[in-house]
């Protein structure tokens, strides 16, 4: 894989062979998800981030200034495998409606440590419809695509006497 220059604007891939792309006499500290901090200085040598753990990382950059930038590793598996996770749990959530619709054969029925042998079918399907909608969030994210449309203000009116 090549190396990708960085300078912290952007996620990284965990596993992607990097190098920070500031100035001489300059360093950089980089504060993981666990909160040891490790340091680097000009020179850089090519960093191989395949041991990083996923998550949000901090980048102290000192060189002509000061300068904080927030930075994302990214595992590429991690979010195949949600979503795998969802339709799996999606899954047994259909055999469980399946069996109620049919004359109500479900014994017993254990998705994620949880019985559903008395739930009714209102819940199931409201159980499934959240499970759908955590599916699809995770595979928007993984086309990259939004999920919808956040909430950016909410503005209420009174009207008067």
């Amino acid at each position: 894989m090549a190396t990708r220059s960085v300078d912290f604007t952007s996620d990284i891939i965990k596993g992607e062979s990097i190098v920070f792309s500031f100035a001489a006499d300059s360093t950089v500290d980089i504060v993981g998800v666990d909160g040891v901090k490790q340091s680097y200085s000009y020179p850089y040598t090519t960093i191989d981030t395949s041991t990083w753990k996923p998550g949000a990382y901090t980048a102290i950059i000192n060189d002509t200034t000061f300068a904080v930038r927030t930075f994302q590793i990214v595992d590429p598996t991690a979010t195949a495998n949600k979503y795998n996770q969802y339709l799996s749990i999606i899954d047994e959530i259909n055999i469980v409606i399946e069996s109620k619709v049919q004359g109500g054969g479900v014994i017993s029925q254990s998705i994620n440590n949880k019985s559903l042998t008395t739930e009714s079918m209102d819940s199931l399907l409201r159980l499934r419809t959240h499970y759908m909608k955590l599916a699809n969030q995770e595979l928007a994210r993984m086309k990259g695509l939004s999920s919808g449309n956040p909430i950016k203000s909410i503005t209420t009116f009174n009207r008067g006497k």
